[in-house]
C-alpha cells in the first residue's frame, strides 16, 4: 500500500467518524429517549403479569371460598359469587353467575335462575363454551314458558357443531314435542338418530321420541308437559355422563373449568 492510498484511508475513516458523530448529536436525544421507553416497556410489561398472575391467584381463593360457603348456606354462598361476578376476570365471572343461576334454579327461583343464565351468554367478554352452557340451562328452564321462549335462549347453538349443538337441536325438538308440532319434532329426531357423530345418549333417545312424535301425529293423545319434564331429567342426567365428550373451555380458569359442563347440578338447596 503506498504513502497516498493509507492517507486516503484514513482521511475516509476521519469522514466516516465525523458523519456517525453528526449523526449522534443530532438524534441522540430520541435515540436515548428510545431506549429508555422500551427498557421501561419491559418492565411495566413484567410489573403488569405479576399482577395479573397475583390477581388471578386471589380470584382462585376466593372462588373456592365461595363455593364451600354455598354447600353451607346456599344463600350466603350466593352473596360470595355476586360479589365475585362484579369485580372478577369475565371468565370467573361468569362461572360465579353459573353457580348462582343453579343456586336460584335448584331453590325455585325460576325466573330468578333465568336472568341470571341470560346474564352470562348476554355478556360481552364471557367465554364462549361457558356462553354455551348458560343458553342450554336457560333453554331448559325456559321450555315451561313455551317453545319460543325456549329457542330465543337457544339462539345460533342449534346451528353449531359439536357435543353442545346436538344438546341444542334436541331440546329445540322437545319444544317442538311439547307444542304439538309432532311433525318438526318427528323429522328433527329422526336426524338425530341418524347422525353417526351424535353423542349416543342423543342417538338412543332420538329414536324413541321419534316414534312418540310418531304416535302424536297418529291422533294419540299425549301428555305433554309431563312427557316434557321427564324428558329434561333424562337430559341432565345424560349431560353428566356425555361430560367427558363436550371440548373444555379453554377460557376458563383451570380451577374451576370442571363446573362449565355441569353448572345446574352444582347448586345446593336452600336450608
Amino acid at each position: 500500500m503506498t504513502n497516498d492510498e493509507a492517507v486516503l484511508r484514513e482521511v475516509d475513516q476521519a469522514v466516516a467518524e465525523e458523519q456517525q458523530w453528526e449523526f449522534f448529536r443530532r438524534n441522540g436525544s430520541a435515540l436515548i429517549g428510545a431506549a429508555a421507553a422500551i427498557v421501561l416497556g419491559v418492565a411495566g410489561w413484567q410489573a403488569w403479569k405479576a399482577h395479573q398472575s397475583a390477581q388471578a391467584n386471589a380470584t382462585a381463593i376466593e372462588f373456592r371460598a365461595a363455593i364451600d360457603t354455598m354447600e353451607k348456606s346456599p344463600a350466603e354462598g350466593r352473596k360470595a359469587f355476586e360479589k365475585i361476578s362484579e369485580h372478577a376476570p369475565a371468565d370467573y365471572a361468569a362461572l360465579a353467575d353459573l353457580r348462582i343461576a343453579a343456586s336460584l334454579a335448584e331453590a325455585g327461583d325460576h325466573a330468578g335462575a333465568l336472568a341470571s343464565y341470560r346474564k352470562v351468554y348476554g355478556k360481552d367478554g364471557a367465554p364462549e363454551r361457558l356462553k354455551e352452557v348458560a343458553r342450554l340451562r336457560a333453554a331448559e328452564l325456559s321450555l315451561a314458558d313455551g317453545r319460543d321462549a325456549a329457542l330465543s335462549d337457544l339462539g345460533g347453538l342449534t346451528e353449531k357443531k359439536g357435543v353442545f349443538g346436538y344438546y341444542a337441536r334436541e331440546l329445540a325438538a322437545i319444544a317442538a314435542l311439547d307444542a304439538k308440532d309432532y311433525e318438526g319434532a318427528q323429522e328433527m329426531f329422526l336426524k338425530a338418530a341418524g347422525d353417526p357423530n351424535a353423542p349416543a345418549p342423543i342417538r338412543q333417545r332420538a329414536e324413541e321420541l321419534a316414534a312418540l312424535a310418531a304416535a302424536g301425529k297418529a291422533g294419540v293423545n299425549l301428555t305433554g308437559k309431563a312427557q316434557v319434564g321427564d324428558l329434561l331429567k333424562a337430559l341432565d342426567a345424560a349431560k353428566k355422563t356425555d361430560a367427558s365428550e363436550a371440548p373444555k373451555s379453554e377460557s376458563a380458569p383451570a380451577a374451576a373449568k370442571s363446573d362449565a359442563p355441569s353448572a345446574q347440578g352444582d347448586g345446593s338447596k336452600d336450608q
